[in-house]
């Protein structure tokens, strides 16, 4: 019978009483020993957490609660915070895929043999992308720097770039619209 009291568990959790002798918890990827297997659920749980995220951000903005991020994962907040230590961590890594997206977006509609496709193609790839996604522009306005080692936005610079230039290459677009303009 409860006696009202805390009995030092947690709901649905083992309290620190229950744990071997020795046995420490794990908290973040980085304080793991090296070759220390992690839990199986690990990269299925990151990779919920960030589908869940791309999809909350997408719809709600980055203002939207991490809560809400874990319940659309399936996963606690606290184990949303083991795999991202705050929320400008997992904001970054939504960025980073969100970016890869843009530029896979656009290569695939540079392929296009006639230089005004591309260009429209490219253009129309972008627009879709940001209009299913209210986030996109608060995150990349939101950030005062970009670490210039980022390989994926690195590649989104390249072909956001590459509209450009190949548009201008392929008599598209006015000789005088220069990167600056758009960057």
């Amino acid at each position: 019978p409860d006696s009202g009291r805390n009995s030092g568990r947690r709901k649905g959790g083992r309290c620190a009483a229950d744990r071997p002798v020795g046995f420490r918890l794990v908290e973040t990827p980085a304080e793991t020993d090296v070759g220390q297997k992690r839990r199986s659920d690990f990269e299925l749980n990151r990779k919920a957490i960030l589908a869940a995220a791309d999809e909350t951000f997408a719809e709600l903005g980055v203002a939207a609660s991490i809560a809400t991020v874990a319940a659309r994962a399936g996963v606690g907040a606290a184990t949303v915070y083991r795999h991202f230590s705050n929320r400008e961590a997992l904001v970054a890594a939504v960025f980073d895929r969100r970016v890869a997206a843009y530029a896979s977006a656009i290569e695939t509609a540079q392929l296009a043999a006639d230089p005004a496709t591309a260009f429209r193609d490219s253009i129309h790839a972008i627009v879709d992308l940001q209009t299913r996604d209210r986030s996109f522009r608060e995150m990349f306005g939101g950030r005062e720097t970009i670490p210039a080692e980022n390989a994926e936005f690195i590649r989104f610079s390249q072909a956001i770039l590459g509209i450009f230039r190949n548009a201008r290459a392929g008599g598209v677009l006015r000789e005088d619209v220069l990167d600056e303009d758009v960057f």
